[in-house]
């Protein structure tokens, strides 16, 4: 039985792909006894089981890690400052009036103030005028602040007398601290 030999496009030895790459150019029919027949169907068998192996074959990368000790030491975080409290406006029963201050960040990092609080309240006589008669809630605010800057900041409706203070109250003077509570923010 005569042998069939499918031979490559001229093309495909130069460069350039053949039309169809799988479409042979010549066929040659040798006699199926020859042994140059079943040597070249042995050697096609071969090249098809190698190529066969290439494509499964997993490529082994050698691995690029290193490691090496280190150590640093964490910066320290410095409170907000505050300068410049003022009340704009004469505190009255039921009527707020507006808290004005300038506030620094000191720190190497940007930061977000997240809410305002009043402390330590006190009264120029306490036994007539009770400091529960300043009526101070927290306020939640969500002001940024960059590395080092400092912002004028005004709080309209931050502070108010209950609506029935003591009479004590009259003329009496307040005194009070301003809290800021700030967190770091890389995205300020």
């Amino acid at each position: 039985m005569p042998s069939v030999i499918l031979v490559a496009a001229p093309e495909r030895f130069r460069g350039t792909p053949a039309p169809n790459s799988e479409a042979p150019l010549a066929i040659l029919t040798v006699p199926g006894g020859t042994p140059h027949a079943q040597n070249h169907q042995a050697h096609r068998r071969r090249r098809r089981r190698r190529r066969g192996r290439r494509g499964r074959r997993r490529r082994r990368l050698r691995s690029l890690n290193s490691a090496d000790d280190a150590s640093t030491r964490a910066g320290s975080a410095t409170r907000l400052e505050v300068n410049g409290l003022q009340i704009v406006g004469t505190l009255v029963p039921g009527t707020p009036v507006a808290v004005s201050f300038s506030a620094k960040n000191p720190n190497s990092f940007p930061v977000v103030v997240s809410k305002v609080s009043f402390s330590e309240i006190h009264t120029s006589n306490e036994t007539t005028c009770p400091t529960n008669n300043l009526v101070a809630p927290d306020l939640v605010t969500n002001i940024g602040f960059a590395a080092s800057e400092t912002k004028p900041l005004n709080f309209a409706n931050a502070l108010r007398l209950k609506t029935n203070p003591d009479d004590g109250c009259q003329n009496a003077n307040f005194a009070f601290k301003v809290n800021l509570t700030a967190a770091s923010n890389a995205s300020a």
